[in-house]
């Protein structure tokens, strides 16, 4: 049974069902476990426990659920180390070591399944349990400790650290158990027998067992305390957790599939059967069953219990292995050694240079045997070796040291730093050229001995030096590789080869690709940022195994490339992006390259400016499966996200089984709202979904009898914003048993009806002898008309996505002929064909989305070129919604491509609704870190029209905030450089209070330098100090050193640095501050040898008390004027005083002396 349970950090456990022991007391109002109250408590005070505790849960899950279908090995025999701390007040709670022994040989019997621990019900875990034979100093030990200490009667909420203070062993190294008297709770009742911590607590002051003396060992019942508690600290919850929810047994209840859902805590006579759920067959089980009451992590009467169950002892393995493995590595179990020693070395430096080669001088005491490791590897058993670095990076060089005493044995690590010490650099003969000018690069690299230059990403030679020249007008990139043989760097220059007047246009179209050389980078969504948000293009696809998001600006320049991974056992892509109505992008994606056909897939919220991942909700079901998310969009403004897709519950079956998948997930959490699942025949997949008019509409491959792909249509469906179906109509050709195609659609819009894209075989069932369609209904779904496109000579003809231009359609997606290539095509309203092109070269193309912006149409996809161990690359190019291309353009990336464009005969149109089927699946809910990472911007084929501006910096002003500091602000700057040309250090920043563009009463703040270059194409952070007010709309200006008189206009602002747009180096910001009140309180009145404490009030940055006192608060002693001045974190100050007076009338009077006799 399992659910995710974000409530529970460590188990508290359980009050004792059997006759009191020695004094138990008898359960307190909190029922059986405290486990609530305090793991609620101790989430509250260390929120990272909480995700901590998550994030060990879903990666056990997913080991857990890929383990279902695999083999499974025999697990090895665990030898845990453990103490246990006697805290006792002389009473019968200091029990014997004898008892303490016998507990121990409990704990053992149970988790082997021996002895009275019924061997015919349980199994044997495969967990063993030794008192330690070394203390924290390796000398020998029973493994009991005793302390005495009134603490032995302990409150478990306030007193549970300070117990375990009393002593405590390495809890990485020893599993520590404190036996106490008694535990109670403040403000409840006694009768908590034990608690243990869950795994998350590995290694922290709270981590181990505490639990009632009078319990362990006293007799083999008595002794599942600390059999139960032992499960909590390996992981295990309590069977009836979660109680009788089961729809997934390995992320519900208890998280064991082998154990039944329980929902009672209720003591029953042994071998009575109990049964509290009906749940069973949901999820782990195929009827219904009984309570497992013999499990030792149920409540009820300790004499019945005698399982662990295979679920169970899995659990336990997995948090041994990967949670508390460090008890794995514990010498504790071994006796202790009798013959110390000493691993130490020293090596020659720990900072070199590829292809050094370190000596390692060993000054080893007593040790007669050495093994060394790089990382973890071994390399040499010499006494003292040497070893050859020829690969940058850090290693972790380590000595294992022993003697003749097997349980000797001694360890020294050191970490070796290697680095390249090439130094690449070169200058060039001239930074701006004509057509046809030559230019010397004269090498200044260090350290190298091979060189290679590099233009735009070509081979130039291999001289030290070189001579080139440009004939072609544009930017031009040149790099220099130099080399020592061992290892490698690169630097890289521009070159600006302006047009000669009169040359022709500009370029209009154009191809950029972004990648790096080992890993594949693929663009699969594309989306226009809004102006608002900064203008440019987000591109969603995948890089390596993880999935990305790449910003371009409007000349499609890298801005940045981000990465995170949702899926951690699979390489992950974005499919689909949006924006919602708050900014956020919303996105869906899926992986790929998994055994057997599997598909995970995911949605996701992603804040651009924080760089947070707000959340990812996560589909996963049992594989073989293939589960696809293919759209996402937002319901309403403000409202929840409503994903289509699709599910195949066995790719690997020859008739499929895939349905239609939709679903509405909360824009807060993620979590899902509702889910529909929708078929026809057997073959039912939501291409594309979107919301118009006040309902969801979906497109996609519908097939109406499960007799085979003949019986594919392209199909619309109508949904309420509840996902309940209003109609279905299928498509273009007869629903008849008799007429075979196989159709789908690949996309929709809407446009006065709806217009929907697709490809398939009208006559036939052809994989590769196949045409594109296009056809339009009205609200309603009626067909208005259809059209059938086709390329002679060409096959495997692909759609992908569909744009509404003002006047017209334009359609992408490939098609093989002598290679693949990308097509792309437009229609005006009716679908009468205007023009088609084809895009391509020599290597393998696929497009996959389009946008429509400025008159131009961009589109993004992957690229791969033919020579082997190529990766893919990711590309993004542009054409002019006209279809024209300029007769300057610099590589012929659009050519004409033949197409033919007919009506589609007496097209079919008719109503087959699809049938909702009961089934839901559960969802993974995170947060995942954002990386950044780096890409390769590749302009293959463009010629810009390159001016002065051109070969510019572009200086943006993105954001700024503050925060006081003393009577100035601290200010965080983040700023963007747009341009060509670097940004250097030390460009003036100025600072004014008020509009310097508007006012000439505007104040110069303080004008300062850049900290540091801003590269071009890149954005930073700087932090500057200003001398400024809180509270007032501060200005700040990019590129200003101040001198300007005010007003001036960013139209013809000029600055030493040159810069074409100044319009957006300009910004503002204010910091907000509300000073807090100093407020000490009235004048205070006392009795004689009265004191007070006086508080000046919280939120000030520094208090000063008359006698100089510093703190928020004050005793005063006695009578007198108690002054005190605050200065909050702006540097304001407020002083206030507090008049301390005593009563002097109160005399205290005794009376005379007396005197007495002695006795």
């Amino acid at each position: 049974m399992k659910r995710p349970l974000l409530r529970l950090l460590f188990s508290a456990c359980f009050i004792a069902t059997l006759a009191p022991l020695f004094s138990q007391q008898e359960p307190d109002g909190h029922g059986f476990c405290a486990q609530k109250i305090v793991g609620e408590a101790a989430f509250q005070q260390n929120p990272d426990l909480r995700r901590k505790q998550e994030e060990t849960e879903q990666a056990l899950y997913r080991y857990l659920k890929k383990r279902q279908e695999s083999a499974k090995a025999l697990p090895p025999i665990y030898v845990l180390p453990v103490v246990v701390h006697i805290i006792h007040d002389n009473g019968p709670e200091n029990i014997s070591d004898a008892t303490v022994i016998q507990g121990i040989q409990d704990l053992n019997d149970a988790y082997a399944n021996v002895g009275y621990y019924d061997p015919a019900t349980g199994v044997d875990t495969k967990i063993q349990f030794c008192l330690a034979r070394r203390d924290s100093l390796g000398n020998l030990t029973t493994g009991i400790t005793r302390n005495q200490s009134l603490l032995t009667d302990m409150l478990l909420d306030v007193d549970d650290i300070a117990v375990k203070n009393l002593n405590r062993w390495d809890p990485t190294q020893y599993i520590n158990i404190w036996l106490v008297r008694e535990i109670c709770q403040s403000g409840g009742g006694c009768g908590v027998a034990g608690y243990a911590y869950f795994p998350s607590s590995h290694g922290n002051p709270e981590d181990g067992i505490m639990m009632e003396a009078s319990y362990f060992g006293s007799s083999q019942s008595a002794s599942g305390v600390q059999i139960h508690e032992m499960g909590h600290y390996l992981g295990l919850y309590h069977t009836f957790e979660g109680g009788c929810f089961n729809n997934d047994c390995l992320a519900d209840g208890d998280r064991v599939c082998d154990t039944p859902p329980d929902q009672s805590t209720a003591a029953g006579p042994c071998g009575t059967p109990v049964n509290s759920c009906t749940t069973d067959t949901d999820s782990g089980f195929a009827t219904d069953q009984n309570d497992l009451i013999e499990d030792y992590m149920d409540y009820g009467d300790f004499g019945c219990w005698s399982v662990f169950t295979q679920g169970q002892t899995d659990r336990m393995h997995w948090h041994i292995e990967n949670v508390r493995y460090s008890l794995l590595e514990s010498k504790a179990c071994l006796d202790p050694c009798t013959s110390p020693l000493t691993a130490a070395f020293s090596a020659s430096a720990t900072a070199v240079d590829a292809g050094t080669t370190v000596n390692f001088t060993n000054s080893s005491t007593n040790a007669t045997i050495f093994n060394w490791t790089l990382d973890g590897a071994p390399f040499s058993t010499l006494a003292s070796p040497g070893y050859t670095f020829n690969t940058e990076g850090s290693f972790e060089v380590c000595l294992e040291a022993g003697n003749g005493d097997p349980n000797c044995y001694s360890r020294q690590c050191v970490t070796i730093e290697v680095v390249c010490p090439v130094m690449p650099g070169f200058t060039a003969s001239a930074d701006f050229l004509l057509p046809g000018q030559s230019v010397i690069f004269t090498n200044t690299s260090a350290n190298a001995s091979d060189y290679t230059w590099l233009l735009n990403g070509s081979v130039l030679g291999n001289t030290a030096d070189l001579t080139d020249t440009f004939p072609s007008s544009g930017l031009q990139t040149v790099c220099l590789t130099a080399s020592n043989g061992i290892c490698e760097e690169t630097s890289c220059q521009n070159l600006f080869v302006m047009y000669v007047s009169g040359s022709g246009s500009c370029d209009t179209s154009y191809l950029k690709t972004y990648g790096s050389p080992f890993d594949d980078e693929r663009g699969y969504a594309l989306l226009e940022i809004p102006p608002g948000l900064g203008g440019g293009f987000l591109i969603g696809g995948g890089k390596g195994d993880s999935a990305m998001i790449t910003r371009l600006d409007l000349n499609a320049n890298i801005v940045w490339t981000r990465a995170f991974d949702p899926t951690p056992f699979a390489a992950d892509f974005i499919w689909a992006l949006d924006f919602d109505s708050d900014g956020n992008v919303i996105g869906s994606g899926q992986t790929r390259d998994e055994p057997d056909g599997n598909v995970e897939c995911f949605v996701f919220k992603y804040n651009i400016p924080t760089n947070n991942i707000l959340w990812v909700n996560e589909l996963d079901i049992f594989d073989p499966a293939a589960e696809i998310y293919r759209s996402i969009f937002e319901k309403s403004p403000g409202g929840n996200y409503i994903v289509a897709g699709d599910i195949d519950q066995d790719p690997d079956l020859p008739a499929s089984n895939i349905n239609g998948f939709l679903l509405e997930v909360n824009r807060n959490t993620g979590a899902n709202v509702w889910q529909r699942n929708y078929t026809l025949g057997n073959a039912e997949s939501f291409q594309k979904a979107l919301l118009y008019n006040g309902a969801i509409y979906t497109t996609g491959r519908y097939n109406f009898d499960a007799t085979g792909t003949a019986r594919w249509r392209p199909g619309i469906t109508k949904l309420n914003l509840n996902g309940m179906q209003q109609w279905s109509r299928l498509y273009l050709r007869p629903v008849t048993n008799t007429t075979a195609a196989r159709l789908a659609s690949s996309d929709m819009v809407a446009d006065n009806g709806l217009v929907v894209l697709g490809h398939g075989d009208l006559g036939g069932t052809s994989t590769t002898d196949v045409s594109l369609f296009l056809f339009k209904t009205d609200d309603d779904g009626n067909l208005l008309w259809a059209m059938d496109y086709d390329i002679p000579g060409a096959t495997s003809e692909a759609s992908t996505q569909l744009v509404s231009v003002p006047d017209g359609y334009v359609c992408l997606g490939y098609y093989t002929a002598a290679g693949q290539d990308v097509f792309i095509f437009k229609t005006d309203k009716q679908g009468q064909l205007l023009w088609s092109k084809s895009y391509g070269n020599n290597s393998t193309e696929d497009a996959f989305d389009l946008v429509h912006s400025n008159g131009q149409i961009c589109f993004t996809g992957k690229t791969k070129a033919p020579t082997p161990g190529a990766t893919f690359d990711l590309f993004f190019a542009n054409i002019a919604d006209d279809g024209a291309v300029s007769a300057f353009d610099s590589c012929n990336l659009f050519t004409d491509l033949n197409m033919t464009a007919l009506a589609i005969d007496d097209p079919y149109s008719g109503q087959h609704n699809l049938t909702l089927l009961n089934q839901t699946w559960g969802q993974f809910i995170s947060d995942k870190q954002v990386g950044t990472t780096v890409i390769q911007s590749t302009t293959v084929c463009f010629q810009p029209c390159i001016d002065s501006c051109a070969a510019m910096p572009n200086a943006q002003f993105v954001s700024a905030d503050a925060a006081c500091r003393g009577d100035s602000l601290a200010v965080d700057l983040e700023a963007c450089n747009l341009g060509i040309f670097d940004l250097p250090a030390g460009t003036p920043v100025s600072f004014y209070l008020g509009d310097p563009t508007s006012t000439s009463t505007a104040v110069l703040l303080a004008t300062l330098p850049l900290p540091l270059a801003l590269p071009h194409d890149s954005c930073n952070t700087f932090s500057f100090i200003v001398a400024a007010p809180p509270n007032a709309l501060i200005f700040v200006m990019l590129n200003d050193d101040g001198t300007t008189p005010l007003p001036f206009s960013l139209a013809d602002f000029d600055a030493d640095i040159g810069e074409c747009d100044y319009t957006n180096n300009i910004g503002n910001f204010i910091h907000p501050f509300t000073p807090p009140l100093l407020d000490p309180g009235p004048d205070v009145f006392l009795c004689q040898n009265g004191v007070t404490v006086l508080d000046a009030g919280p939120g000030f940055a520094a208090y000063h008390w008359y006698d100089g006192s510093a703190e928020q608060t004050l005793t005063a002693f006695g009578p007198g004027i108690y002054s005190v001045t605050a200065t909050d974190a702006c540097g304001g100050e407020q002083t206030d005083e507090v008049l301390v007076t005593v009563d002097s009338s109160a005399v205290l009077d005794l009376g005379p002396d007396i005197t007495v006799c002695e006795g």
